[in-house]
């Protein structure tokens, strides 16, 4: 072949050598500054360690102090509570039995006011402080002369909400008794809210349940 040509390919391969020479170099710079960051990421996190272990037991001693006020200030207003007899977080789910109530009827023979279940007035309004506001409000403002707890316009979304623990402790056994091959009889009952001022009981939110039928007997 012609001279020109095997200086064309040395020069060629002279070129390769040479970029791979770069890219080893490149390799090695780029592995050294990953070190070099990798190292300066450890040197932050020791020294931030080393700061938490010197900060950490007195946030721990506050969060400690603070915790124990906030359980004696709770303590205390269930004590005062307890003294006055008031539970109104509290809220007793009854069902009313009209024809226990009547003088003619034997005490011994059944309980006429029967308790179903109770919840934290939270837990009967699904943690919405809304709504639990909504009936602290009504519950102040309840009398004795009228115990039934005017809750407005947005009064349907507290119904709705005690309807749903109703229908969840209730409902709950007669669609196991359907599904077991048992009759189910379906019955409407009625209920309502209430704060009653004239119980030498405690104080506390009720929900009285009533069958419908029996209050039209009345």
């Amino acid at each position: 072949p012609p001279p020109n040509t095997n200086r064309c390919h040395g020069w060629q391969s002279l070129r390769v050598m040479a970029s791979a020479d770069q890219l080893a170099a490149a390799a090695g710079a780029s592995a050294s500054g990953r070190f070099q960051v990798v190292a300066s990421l450890w040197n932050l996190l020791v020294k931030q360690l080393r700061r938490y272990r010197e900060v950490a037991p007195i946030a721990g001693l506050a969060i400690a102090l603070w915790k124990r006020r906030q359980w004696k200030l709770q303590a205390e207003e269930a004590s005062a509570a307890l003294r006055q007899r008031r539970f109104m977080e509290q809220c007793t789910v009854l069902l009313v039995d009209v024809d226990g109530l009547r003088k003619t009827a034997d005490p011994a023979s059944k309980i006429s006011v029967p308790t179903l279940f109770s919840r934290t007035l939270r837990s009967l309004m699904f943690d919405n402080l809304k709504m639990v506001e909504l009936v602290s409000e009504a519950a102040s403002r309840a009398t004795k002369e009228a115990p039934l707890l005017e809750l407005g316009g947005d009064g349907w979304l507290v119904m709705a909400n005690i309807n749903a623990h109703l229908m969840e402790a209730c409902g709950a056994f007669g669609h196991v008794a359907a599904v077991c091959g048992r009759d189910v009889d379906i019955v409407e009952f009625l209920y309502g809210l209430v704060n009653d001022r004239t119980t030498t009981s405690r104080q506390q939110l009720r929900v009285y349940v009533v069958k419908e039928n029996d209050l039209r007997n009345l």
